[in-house]
């Protein structure tokens, strides 16, 4: 009723999207555009977005890939980056894990020991496979430690 006055614009309720503006748009011929300085912003983005996707694509240190990107060029390897990590990771065959476990579970049969002294008694065994094989016999529950970090079967 007050819209028929014209003191109030009434519109009924829709299900469509709506976009009220609260004031009126700007003639598109009274904006001006420098495409200079866009064609500046767009070839930043550009090479943003390149640099992300080599980012993404790095497969040396990541945290170095970012130290080079700030310009620190004497960055070393964090260790513990995705990459990092898959470097460090050791393969070997399911053969030599089984030798490399029996080898430990025989070595703590004969005494209870930390996992240190164990790696450094198996020298002829990379230290590496070692302790890959310990965690896994740890979280297996093959191994375990006493209070004093001593290893033994289980």
């Amino acid at each position: 009723r007050i819209a028929s006055f014209g003191i109030v614009r009434y519109t009924p309720q829709s299900d469509e999207p709506q976009l009220v503006l609260r004031k009126n748009r700007v003639a598109a011929t009274d904006l001006s555009m420098d495409l200079k300085a866009y064609g500046k912003r767009k070839e930043y983005f550009i090479q943003r977005v390149k640099t992300m996707v080599a980012y993404l694509q790095e497969s040396s240190c990541r945290s170095r890939f970012i130290s080079h990107y700030f310009g620190d060029a004497d960055a070393k390897p964090c260790g513990i980056c995705d990459n990092c990590l898959s470097q460090k990771a050791v393969d070997f065959s399911a053969e030599e894990f089984n030798a490399i476990a029996a080898v430990i579970k025989q070595q703590l049969e004969t005494k209870k020991q930390t996992a240190e002294e164990l790696v450094a008694d198996l020298s002829t065994i990379k230290k590496e496979k070692t302790w890959q094989v310990l965690r896994f016999l740890q979280a297996e529950k093959q191994i375990s430690a006493d209070g004093k970090g001593l290893l033994q079967n289980k």
